[in-house]
């Protein structure tokens, strides 16, 4: 067991090893074989935690392939039912199809698997799987990686599952998700079919989660952004403004190029570049993507790494930097990014240094608020190749909103130096209840000449003081519990601490067990905020402020989850998916989606809200997800209109709207969004096309109908 010591970093001092002062609080896994045994074994997976029914109890979905069985893969739901009881269901869809023998011409008929029964999709592997909310309709829904496997019949990439709820679920045949199916050149190092990775968010605050995602396509690398359209499918958002032209050094897939031509003489005359912006973000791939709120702004930034291509074909611009690389874009909160990598250059450097300092590829990204002052930090796990060996390394926030530059400082991380952890697993949770983040990996190391495959766990003892235990799959001695070449992580007994669900394939066959975290420690929930209140601006923005909750053992600043609901129609903007009447989280999100305080005043602002009646919520959460229940507030929000106590009424003929009222006034009909549609007087008919949500005003009187 190796020993890494963190100073405590307040108001961004330095963070520098030191000898430990106290052990940290290992933890411990105990296997479960009464609960493994009930587990449908496969391998080739890595199992998603979900609150799949809202019941308050983690459910899992897994896929897989099955030696035992076929090699079939498939797609399966264990659900919890409570105090460590599961039914795992496994049933699958088929159809008849006739089949004719090409030499005899006999007819059959045989059976074929077209999924699950359920409409679960049949899948393999999963690294990077997310649960989210897609359509806010508080069911939550999450999106696959990697779909493709032995036997699967399918390509590797994307695939999105709708939530119907009672256990049942829907494939989204999403055009833009379904064009980035994964390709490549497997012969070729560093070309070949990478899972890729993604993160969610709500980048144009329009109240339905957006998604980030990197990897290798069929037409090479890629870093898109795919816009949520209403809860109901993905469009590309080509939003990124780039660097200055001559600020840039790896213009390729930024600027517009020129083609190429070939002269009189047969001879090629290479394109050049222009000044016309793509408005793609830099492609890259084999590295790692992430939505956070790095200015404190209220609004998700996104920072990237990976391995980028160069181009030497432009006798103008001359030769555009390849390799690894890192690019941070601030969001501008108009729909746009802004390039800002060219903040962390120091005095009289170029991109080229801060590619050499902190590109990356076959590494893991980790964005959280690591010392827990209310600003979020990065974490970079894998391979830096402009530095010897794997490497951990942890960028602190110093962002300084009178220079308005995104800024951050390296010190040593003290976490496992290790790689592959984008094609294999990382996960990053309280895993002993002292409200600092653990992390769990499995990678390639080089660490004390090792250079093998090897699992760490990384856990605090609660004053930023990291240990580390080093293991090979199965049963370590110190931590008890069943590793495999996959795992991941959930509280399947619902005491707070998260278990864990490993797999692989052995040569007695497939394994798929559980392990409860018996680690001895108790999980406390932060206090709920106090004092929210919540007012609708002249931009028809909701501000919602509370006061800062603290975490319920070390003190320290929580993340925040938060809600805004029309009461009348109960359309719901929800950040983090949870369960609005507990608070209870409906899944494991990335701890950037959260809402952090920026050290000041917490405050959130939800933009473009129609008019209507509100209640918002907020919630505390802490890093082993455990949440306290939702703080609420109400807000009326007319625009210029006064609602009151009505005595009118509204009656609809077809196309024709009726206002009844005691006398002859006028009425003007509103758009939800305050805009006038139509207008005319009471107790005659008023043309109104269109079908929605208006508002009808009467005088002083106003009333919603809905067409």
């Amino acid at each position: 067991m190796k020993n890494f010591t963190l100073k405590s970093i307040l108001a961004c001092a330095v963070m520098a090893a030191t000898a430990m002062t106290a052990d940290a609080q290992r933890v411990t896994f105990q296997k479960n074989s009464d609960v493994s045994n009930k587990i449908y074994e496969t391998h080739r997976t890595v199992p998603l935690w979900a609150d799949f029914n809202n019941d308050g109890l983690m459910d899992v979905y897994y896929g897989g392939t099955s030696a035992k069985y076929g090699w079939t893969v498939g797609g399966y739901l264990i659900k919890n039912l409570g105090d460590l009881n599961i039914e795992t269901v496994t049933e699958y869809k088929k159809e008849t199809v006739e089949v004719t023998n090409p030499e005899t011409g006999e007819v059959t008929t045989q059976e074929r698997i077209v999924g699950m029964a359920n409409g679960l999709p049949y899948t393999a592997n999963g690294m990077g799987s997310l649960t989210f909310d897609f359509n806010q309709d508080g069911l939550v829904d999450f999106i696959f990686t990697d779909r493709g496997g032995n036997n699967s019949g399918e390509p590797k990439g994307l695939t999105l599952v709708k939530n119907l709820g009672n256990y049942q679920f829907e494939i989204i045949n999403d055009e833009a998700l379904a064009s980035l199916n994964w390709g490549g050149d497997e012969s070729s190092f560093n070309e070949d079919q990478e899972v890729g990775c993604l993160s969610i968010g709500d980048y144009n605050k329009d109240g339905y989660p957006d998604l980030a995602v990197t990897g290798t396509g069929n037409n090479g690398r890629f870093v898109k952004l795919l816009k949520n359209v209403n809860g109901e499918r993905f469009e590309f958002a080509p939003v990124f403004k780039p660097l200055a032209f001559d600020v840039e050094i790896s213009k390729l897939g930024i600027y517009k190029k020129t083609e190429t031509t070939v002269d009189e003489e047969g001879i090629e005359i290479p394109g050049s570049y222009t000044q016309e912006p793509t408005f793609e973000a830099k492609p890259m791939s084999h590295g790692s993507i992430m939505f956070a709120d790095f200015d404190n702004d209220g609004w998700l930034d996104i920072v990237a790494t990976g391995y980028t291509d160069g181009d030497d074909s432009d006798p103008v611009a001359g030769p555009q930097v390849g390799g690894d690389n890192i690019r941070f874009y601030r969001n501008t909160q108009d729909g746009m990014f802004q390039d800002v990598t060219d903040h962390l250059c120091a005095e009289g450097e170029t991109l080229a240094n801060v590619f050499g300092r902190w590109g990356t590829e076959d590494s893991w990204l980790s964005a959280l608020d690591f010392n827990q002052d209310g600003k979020v930090d990065i974490v970079f796990v894998g391979t830096m190749p402009y530095r010897e060996g794997k490497q951990s390394v942890l960028l602190m926030n110093v962002y300084d909103a009178e220079t308005g530059k995104f800024a951050f400082e390296e010190v040593p991380a003290g976490l496992t130096p290790i790689s592959g952890t984008t094609v294999r697993l990382a996960t990053v949770v309280d895993m002993n209840g002292d409200d600092y983040p653990d992390w769990a990996m499995r990678g390639w190391t080089s660490y004390e000449g090792l250079n093998d495959w090897r699992y760490s766990i990384n856990y605090s003892n609660g004053s930023s003081q990291y240990t580390f235990d080093w293991f090979w799959d199965n049963e370590p001695a110190e931590i008890g519990g069943h590793f495999s070449e996959t795992m991941s992580f959930g509280d399947l007994s619902g005491d707070g601490l998260v278990d864990m669900l490993a797999s692989n394939w052995w040569t007695n066959g497939d394994t798929l067990c559980f392990s409860l975290n018996t680690t001895d420690a108790q999980v406390v929930a932060p206090a709920a905020p106090a004092s929210v209140t919540a007012a609708r601006d002249a931009d028809n923005n909701v501000v919602v402020t509370w006061e800062a909750s603290a975490l319920g053992v070390s003190g320290n600043e929580p993340m925040y989850n938060l809600y805004l609901t029309e009461k009348s129609t109960g359309a719901t903007r929800m950040i983090v998916p949870a369960n609005k009447e507990s608070g209870f989280q409906s899944g494991y999100a990335q701890f950037s989606a959260y809402v952090l305080s920026g050290g000041e005043e917490p405050t959130y602002t939800f933009v473009n809200v129609p008019a209507g009646d509100y209640t918002v919520g907020v919630q505390a959460v802490s890093y082993s997800y455990v949440a306290s229940e939702f703080a609420t507030a109400e807000v009326s929000a007319y625009d210029a209109l006064n609602k009151v106590n009505v005595d009118i009424k509204a009656v609809i003929k077809g196309n024709n709207l009726i206002v009844k009222a005691a006398d002859m006034e006028t009425v003007n009909v509103y758009s939800v969004d305050g805009i006038q549609v139509a207008s005319g007087m009471a107790n005659t008919p008023i043309q109104l096309n269109g079908k929605g949500l208006y508002l009808v005003k009467v005088g002083n009187q106003v009333i919603k109908i809905t067409k």
